[in-house]
């Protein structure tokens, strides 16, 4: 009986600290690609969901020409610190890429990549805009580049398979930020 009574308390302990967990309720937990990592409340970053990569009124300008296929399918936009747009991907068949647009000079690294000793880099040019590219096989890929005032920066997690290489091609020639409504 004895036995039995500390395995119900226990269950019920589990289960509120998942659900406490998966509901963000604890306060320092943050979800990221299927792995929760704790925060400092200090460091964390506060997102703000918008329907459209229309941040006009608050950070001043919106995207366009955001890549969308059958491989690259945006899921949600955000705008974080007040400042930084995101915009979160489906990059099938399994993983999640990001990216990142801020005013030249404003970009903040994302929380997740804090810290990351990546294996390999390079630099190259996408249509005379230079790009520079840190990965580590088959775990994250972060990209970087500048164009027309605006930092842009992609990132990815798990196995790529290659992916980043054509991506991030799409992003650097289609992705258009602009300042007004016109």
């Amino acid at each position: 009986m004895q036995i039995s009574v500390w395995l119900f308390f226990a269950l019920i302990a589990l289960t509120v600290l998942a659900l406490c967990v998966a509901g963000g309720a604890c306060g320092t937990a943050a979800r990221l690609s299927g792995r929760l990592r704790e925060l400092d409340p200090e460091e964390r970053e506060v997102y703000v969901s918008y329907e459209l990569p229309d941040y006009l009124a608050s950070a001043g300008f919106r995207l366009e020409g955001l890549p969308n296929s059958e491989v690259l399918v945006p899921q949600a936009y955000w705008l974080v610190g007040g400042a930084i747009a995101e915009v979160e991907y489906d990059l099938l068949p399994a993983q999640r890429a990001f990216l990142r647009v801020a005013k030249e000079g404003t970009m903040r690294c994302a929380d997740a990549y804090q810290g990351i000793t990546y294996e390999s880099g390079g630099e190259y040019d996408i249509d005379g805009v230079h790009i520079t590219q840190k990965q580590n096989t088959g775990n994250a890929v972060m990209v970087t580049w500048t164009r027309d005032g605006y930092d842009f920066m992609f990132y990815a997690t798990g196995p790529q398979m290659g992916a980043p290489g054509g991506v991030v091609q799409a992003f650097v020639r289609e992705v258009q930020v602009r300042q007004s409504e016109a």
